[in-house]
C-alpha cells in the first residue's frame, strides 16, 4: 500500500500553464490512480524545480539578484510584496498547485504539511524551494549557469519545524543537491543547510540530476537518509539522458530498516525493470538502509496507540505520562469500561492494557459497594475479540490464578505485568507490539 507520493520538481520543461495541465493529465492523475490514491491530493507533495520556472519572467528580473546579501534576501522572503516579485517566475506553478490541491497548503515560497499515515505515524513534509533563483546567472556565452549560485536562505526553512513539533517523521523535500547552493558572500552555505536538515530531519528527498541515488549520512551533527529521484523524461531517445526512472521507499519500523526500490524504463523491452541504468542487472533493484536517528530516534513503536484501562485515575495519569515521554506512545486512559468502549469505537488501538481487578461499572453489593470480581479479565476477552492484543496489569501476587485464566482459553490476553516494575512494564509493551502481526 502506498501512503503518499512525492514529485521533487520539474513537472514541466518551461513552466508554462499548458505544460502543467499536461503534467496533471498525463502524469499526476495516472500515477495517483495506479498507487490507489485517486483524488487523494492530501497525500501528494510537490516542490518546484528549475524547469518549472518561467524563464520569460526571469529575464525581467534583476540578474544580480542571486548575488544579494543574505539579509536582503531574507527580507524579500519575509515581506509579501517583495516575495511576490522574486517568486513571480513561479506564478504559473503556484496557480497550478493551488488549483490542483484545492488550497494554499503547498505554496512556492515553501511549506510544512503534516498528516497521519496509514501506519498511524505523523509525518511532516517540509517543502524547500531551491529553484526560485534558477536562470538568474548566465555565463559569458549567455547560457544559464546555476551550479554553486542558487540561493536558499534561512527564512525559507528555519521557521517550518516549529509548526509541526509533534511529528514522528520529518521529511525535507527539495529539488537541487546541496552543491548547487550559493557559497559566495555571506549567504547560507550548503554546509549550513545540510547541517540544519541533518539535525532536524530524518529524510531528504530531491531530484535534478535525473539519476536515482540513496545515501545514509551520519556524523556528530546528526544523520539522515538522502534519496534522489530518477527522471521521467518525456522523449524516448535517451542517448543523452538517463532512462525514465522512479523509486518506491519502504520503511519497516519493526525491523528498524528501510528499502529503496529503484525502477527504470527499458525501451527495448518497453517495460519497467528493477534497478537503475548505472548498476548491473538486479532482479530486485533494492538498497537497504538503517532507519536514521534524526532529531529523535525512529523507534519501531513510536506513535503506537495504547488504551490504558484502570479504576485509579491517579495511576492512569502517572503511567500515561511515562509511556508518552519514555516510550513515545500515544496513550488513551479510561477509568471505566464505558469510557473504554467509547474510545475503542472511535479510535484504532495497537494495544490495550487492562487491570485484572478492574471493577465492573454496575456490579454492586447490597450496600451499594462495587464488587471486585476480576471483571477486567472478562472485558479483556471482549477487547481481544475486536482484534486488539491485551496485556493484563496487577499489583497483587495473589492474582496469579486470575492471570493464568486471562492467558488461556479463547480470546486470551497476550501477557501480564506488575504495575510497579516500570522497566519490565516498558519491555513487555515492546515485546507484545513486536510479536503482533
Amino acid at each position: 500500500m502506498i501512503d503518499f507520493i512525492v514529485f521533487s520538481g520539474d513537472l514541466t520543461n518551461t513552466g508554462k500553464t499548458e505544460e502543467f495541465l499536461a503534467a496533471k493529465r498525463e502524469l499526476i492523475e495516472p500515477v495517483m490512480e495506479a498507487a490507489g490514491l485517486k483524488d487523494r491530493y492530501d497525500r501528494l507533495f510537490l516542490i518546484p524545480g528549475n524547469h518549472d520556472v518561467d524563464r520569460d519572467i526571469v529575464s525581467l528580473l534583476n540578474q544580480d539578484l542571486y548575488n544579494k546579501p543574505q539579509q536582503v534576501i531574507d527580507e524579500y522572503f519575509i515581506h509579501e510584496k517583495y516575495r511576490e516579485v522574486i517568486l513571480s517566475p513561479l506564478a504559473n506553478y503556484d496557480k497550478f498547485v493551488h488549483e490542483l490541491l484545492g488550497g494554499d497548503e503547498q505554496p512556492a515560497k515553501g511549506y510544512v504539511q503534516s498528516f497521519e499515515a496509514d501506519c498511524k505515524r505523523k509525518i511532516s513534509v517540509i517543502g524547500i524551494n531551491t529553484a526560485w533563483s534558477s536562470g538568474l546567472h548566465k555565463d559569458i556565452e549567455g547560457h544559464v549557469d546555476d551550479k554553486g549560485r542558487l540561493r536558499v536562505v534561512e527564512s525559507q526553512f528555519g521557521s517550518f519545524l516549529p509548526a509541526a513539533p509533534d511529528a514522528g517523521i520529518y521529511i525535507a523535500l527539495m529539488h537541487h543537491p546541496f552543491e548547487w547552493f550559493n557559497q559566495d558572500n555571506d549567504t547560507v552555505d550548503p554546509g549550513t543547510i545540510e547541517d540544519w536538515l541533518r539535525a532536524k530531519c530524518h529524510f531528504v528527498l530531491r531530484g535534478h540530476k535525473h539519476e536515482p541515488r540513496a545515501q545514509s549520512v551520519k556524523d556528530d551533527v546528526g544523520d539522515f537518509v538522502t534519496i534522489a529521484a530518477g527522471s521521467l523524461f518525456a522523449k524516448e531517445d535517451h542517448s543523452e539522458m538517463p532512462p525514465n526512472g522512479y523509486n518506491i521507499v519502504q520503511l519497516n519500523f519493526l525491523t528498524g530498516k528501510g528499502k529503496v526500490f529503484t525502477r527504470h524504463f527499458n525501451n527495448r523491452k518497453h517495460a519497467w525493470v528493477p534497478g537503475d541504468s548505472n548498476t548491473p542487472p538486479d532482479p530486485v533493484g533494492c538498497w537497504t538502509f538503517t532507519l536514521p536517528q534524526g532529531p529523535d530516534r525512529l523507534s519501531p513503536f513510536d506513535g503506537c496507540k495504547i488504551l490504558l484501562v484502570d479504576n485509579s485515575k491517579r495511576f492512569l495519569k502517572s503511567r500515561a505520562k511515562v509511556l508518552e515521554v519514555k516510550g513515545k506512545y500515544i496513550v488513551r486512559p479510561a477509568s471505566t469500561f464505558a469510557e473504554a468502549d467509547r474510545l475503542i469505537n472511535s479510535e484504532d488501538f495497537d494495544l490495550a492494557m487492562i487491570d485484572v481487578r478492574m471493577e465492573h461499572d454496575d456490579l454492586l453489593d447490597d450496600e451499594g459497594n462495587k464488587i471486585i470480581d476480576h471483571s477486567g479479565i472478562t472485558y479483556s476477552k471482549q477487547v481481544v475479540e475486536m482484534g486488539i492484543p491485551v496485556i493484563m496489569m496487577t499489583v497483587y501476587k495473589e492474582d496469579n490464578d486470575a492471570i493464568i485464566e486471562s492467558l488461556t482459553g479463547p480470546n486470551h490476553a497476550t501477557d501480564y505485568v506488575f504495575k510497579d516494575d516500570i522497566e519490565l512494564f516498558m519491555k513487555k509493551i515492546q515485546l507484545v507490539l513486536r510479536d503482533t502481526p
